[in-house]
């Protein structure tokens, strides 16, 4: 038996070279049970012409037919020769808001070869297609203000000299102030939230747009009434809802802070664990999409738990009860969105929330898509595997434990069981959170 891989539509011979080279071989056409070679196609007439660049952001991968061919040799004129098409199974897309923050040395170009080569290799294996909805350039937000930044503390109501304390927000050179007390006798004391709408309202009797207020999770934080709740984020922008820069704020109440985000670094950006800092929640909030969302920054991708630096981060999402803030997310430095150094990252990233999994379990799972470090260059013991039934691969999931995914029933150490593989899983996860959608039916590059 020969196989080959038949395009439905126009496709070149590197266009099969996807299919043939790339690990669906280890995950689609595994699972139809074609335990054959690939091969080009039978005969001349089969040839495709060459499609341009820009058709070939459109050529997918689960679109092409595959091809068993059995022939008797001695036959003559191929009377003797049976011929079977089979097409690949596509679920669905996985839709993706790339937002590149002006700065980085990534450019839209460098995002469209990792997905449209790289991402939608790993992920035909799970029977999915990547569409890129939106490819867009974002500024730095600077319009963010965090009331009781870290510690949620409420009003005292007074500064030290013993006054009524105050807010001063400075927008366009001009400040704009909230009065906490009306006098230090009487002091006011609201909670993080009422502060935040009082704001709220003072920015939109002149003339802004607030979103929010929007509760901040903080590590260890814990709630006491009439003292410390939740801190809270607002974002001002102007009556055409694009974001302001807030130039400064002053706080003299005592107890309770005011913050600004204007000092996000591209090249420093920062994130953290199991909660996000102010400049990843910025971000979010101001460009935040109903598909995947991808944040591309500069050079340094910070980690605030050790100050060490990282390729990307993946915040989880709220699957399985899982405690969160923003996620599913996903924040990459530029190496990471560059074919070239690392041309499996975007997918890992992806894969962390999508799958709800930290990583793979070695040696058997060194050449999955989530082992703990990825390849820098393709070959078939890259890290780009997504493994299926029969092949049992160990995963750390999230709250879970180290789990084997091979589709049969898997007793957890806290009670329960587990029947996932990881394919299985992507289509699980994914869909939890609307993040795999129908095929759409217009092939646009960004739409």
């Amino acid at each position: 038996v020969a196989a080959a891989v038949v395009s439905q539509t126009d496709a070149s011979d590197e266009t099969k070279a996807l299919v043939i080279g790339g690990a669906v071989v280890g995950g689609a056409l595994l699972g139809m049970g074609i335990a054959a070679l690939i091969d080009s196609a039978t005969s001349a007439e089969e040839t495709p012409q060459a499609p341009s660049d820009d058709e070939k952001k459109h050529i997918e991968i689960l679109e092409h037919k595959v091809r068993a061919v059995y022939e008797v040799k001695m036959c003559a004129q191929h009377k003797c020769r049976i011929v079977k098409d089979k097409n690949l199974k596509i679920d669905g897309e996985i839709r993706l808001a790339v937002h590149l923050m002006q700065g980085t040395s990534r450019d839209d170009n460098d995002v469209r070869e990792q997905i449209y080569k790289w991402m939608r290799r790993c992920m035909a294996q799970a029977h999915l297609r990547p569409h890129l909805k939106v490819l867009h350039t974002v500024a730095v937000s600077k319009n963010m203000l965090t009331i009781a930044d870290g510690d949620g503390r409420f009003t005292s109501g007074v500064t030290v000299p013993n006054a009524a304390s105050g807010m001063t927000i400075r927008i366009g050179g001009r400040d704009y102030v909230h009065t906490i007390s009306a006098n230090a006798a009487a002091p006011t004391h609201d909670s993080p939230a009422a502060t935040a709408q009082k704001l709220k309202r003072l920015l939109e009797n002149n003339g802004f747009r607030v979103d929010g207020p929007y509760p901040v999770k903080v590590s260890g934080l814990t709630p006491v009434a009439g003292s410390v709740g939740p801190p809270q984020d607002i974002l001002v922008f102007d009556s055409s809802h694009r974001p302001v820069v807030v130039e400064g704020v002053t706080f003299t109440d005592t107890q309770q802070n005011l913050i600004h985000t204007n000092d996000t670094n591209v090249d420093n950006f920062k994130v953290n664990w199991p909660y996000q800092p102010r400049d990843a929640r910025s971000m979010h909030y101001n460009y935040r999409t109903q598909f995947f969302d991808i944040f591309v920054c500069g050079t340094i991708l910070r980690k605030m738990w050790d100050g060490g630096t990282l390729f990307g981060f993946s915040p989880y999402g709220n699957f399985d009860t899982y405690d969160t803030d923003i996620g599913p997310i996903t924040f990459l430095n530029a190496d990471a969105m560059s074919a070239a150094l690392k041309p499996f990252n975007p997918s890992h990233e992806m894969m962390h929330p999508l799958m709800h999994v930290t990583h793979t379990v070695a040696p058997a799972g060194q050449y999955e898509i989530m082992n703990a470090s990825t390849s820098t260059a393709d070959g078939k013991d890259a890290t780009k595997h997504i493994a299926d039934a029969p092949i049992a691969i160990t995963y750390q999931v999230v709250g879970k434990g180290d789990v084997l995914l091979n589709g049969q029933p898997q007793a957890l150490t806290g009670g329960g069981s587990l029947t996932d593989t990881p394919v299985l899983r992507v289509q699980l996860v994914g869909r939890s959170y609307n993040k795999i959608a129908p095929l759409s039916a217009r092939r646009l590059d960004v739409g």
